[in-house]
């Protein structure tokens, strides 16, 4: 009766062990193809310049921007200062 109950538990030892194998070999396949894929990645946009060109378009948002900033505040200016004067000989307010 003894021997039986190793036996069975032996077996589920090496069901879990198969099962675990698969697992594990699973996740290894998985791992693999993700570093590929990121190497790949990595290869075609520096190969078609990609990464550059998403620099230099961040690079021209961010002066755009600035620019807008500053033509606002001259545009702001320019209509306070224009307030006060003559516009065919009447005094604007």
């Amino acid at each position: 009766k003894d021997t039986r109950l190793f036996k069975q538990l032996g077996l589920r030892c090496q069901e879990n062990l198969q099962i675990m194998g698969e697992q594990l070999h699973l996740i290894l396949i998985i791992s693999v193809s993700f570093i590929f894929f990121i190497v790949i990645r990595e290869l075609v946009m520096w190969y078609w310049k990609i990464n550059k060109g998403i620099n230099l378009l961040e690079n021209i948002l961010m002066e755009l921007k600035q620019l807008n900033k500053t033509e606002t505040t001259v545009t702001e200016e320019v209509s306070i200062t224009k307030l006060g004067t003559d516009v065919g000989g009447i005094p604007t307010i």
